[in-house]
């Protein structure tokens, strides 16, 4: 008879997870400003993208003139390796819209990559992706965990991981009152039970709706300061 039947299995420490509340969102946002790896950042934190997701990101796959993002491919580091794969799930592949606060700094990036571009010369490796190294290679998953880290360090912020963001991001929708339905779409899960019933009648219209709502929550803070006249 197998005695780990009647055994009763020791329970786990309950860890309290450190979350960031939406103020802490902006204040990272903006210690961020300037940094080229402001738009990871911003897709995580207001899209909702997995870390695999964003890095895995090509230019192809944003849309300027359609306003979206498309999720069609990871990039995630095993052992010393980078390696391409699909979604994490047929819900996870999805086209998200592109609010203008990210769109913006997406064109700054692809900006800097060209120039990037240039001074590499003949040593850059073009595999299309958004988030590179200088000379074109794919980002490593932990490299960008450790330099939002240090951001969070110098902003005084908590020490969070880089799918935290991904769940600040959730926290923001919920307090402006996305609806259940929507937000799992926009963040891709892929609950059997509830995949059916809560994605079946998700549209590109509410999707675009939440995330209008979430650029004005944002905007306030890149808003420019009008200073008053004399007299």
């Amino acid at each position: 008879r197998n005695v780990a039947r009647v055994v009763d299995a020791p329970r786990g420490p309950n860890v309290e997870r450190t979350a960031l509340m939406p103020a802490d969102v902006r204040k990272l946002l903006a210690a961020l400003d300037g940094d080229t790896l402001r738009p990871v950042y911003l897709l995580a934190a207001l899209l909702g993208l997995r870390q695999e997701e964003a890095l895995g990101l090509r230019w192809r796959d944003v849309d300027f003139d359609a306003g979206t993002v498309q999720i069609a491919q990871t990039l995630k580091l095993v052992g010393r390796e980078v390696i391409v794969d699909e979604p994490k799930s047929p819900r996870s592949r999805r086209t998200l819209p592109l609010m203008p606060l990210v769109a913006d700094s997406l064109r700054e990036h692809r900006q800097h990559q060209r120039e990037q571009r240039l001074q590499a010369g003949s040593a850059w490796h073009d595999g299309g992706l958004v988030f590179t190294s200088q000379t074109g290679g794919p980002l490593r998953g932990p490299s960008v965990t450790r330099h939002l880290q240090a951001v969070l360090a110098a902003a005084g912020l908590p020490r969070v991981t880089f799918h935290d963001l991904r769940h600040a991001c959730a926290s923001i929708h919920v307090a402006l009152g996305t609806s259940p339905r929507v937000l799992m779409a926009i963040l891709g899960h892929s609950d059997a039970t509830l995949a059916l019933s809560l994605y079946a009648h998700t549209d590109a219209e509410m999707m675009r709706a939440s995330a209008a709502a979430l650029q004005d929550f944002m905007a306030p803070q890149w808003a420019p300061q009008v200073q008053p006249t004399a007299g």
